[in-house]
C-alpha cells in the first residue's frame, strides 16, 4: 500500500485488500480487515504528507 504512486491508487489497493480479507475463511483476518477499514482515513492520510514518516 505504501508503495502506491498516489492516494487514489492506494485507496483502490486498500479497498481490494479489505474485501479480499473480509471474504477469507480466516476469522482473525476478517476481524483485522474491519479494523483496517475503520482506520482507512488515517492510513490514507500518509499521502497528505508525502510519506513524511516512511
Amino acid at each position: 500500500m505504501w508503495h502506491q504512486p498516489d492516494e487514489t491508487a492506494a485507496q483502490k489497493a486498500l479497498e481490494k485488500w479489505v474485501k479480499k480479507a473480509a471474504t477469507s475463511n480466516i476469522n482473525m483476518l476478517k476481524q483485522f480487515s474491519k479494523i483496517i477499514a475503520a482506520h482507512r482515513p488515517g492510513i490514507l492520510a500518509y499521502f497528505d504528507f508525502n510519506g513524511l514518516w516512511f
